[in-house]
């Protein structure tokens, strides 16, 4: 089965697009948490979405949609 939640490009520096394919309520967020477990970022869910990487340090990075999840890594610019 194809993952339904995926970022590219993937590893990213400056942003990546979050592409999730599989249907979510109207209420549903993208949550981003780090490597730590600690949740850095939130978005409002859609098929589609940019997430910026101002902000976030070079990393491993976990994005959660409802009960999908995919691994995103940030790069050192």
């Amino acid at each position: 089965m194809p993952a339904s939640l995926t970022a590219s490009p993937n590893p990213f520096t400056a942003a990546t697009t979050i592409h999730c394919a599989a249907p979510l309520g109207a209420q549903a967020e993208f949550r981003l948490y780090d490597a730590a477990g600690n949740l850095a970022r939130t978005l409002p869910a859609g098929e589609s979405r940019m997430l910026s990487g101002s902000g976030l340090k070079p990393g491993v990075y976990v994005l959660r949609a409802g009960e999908q999840s995919t691994r995103l890594v940030r790069a050192a610019n």
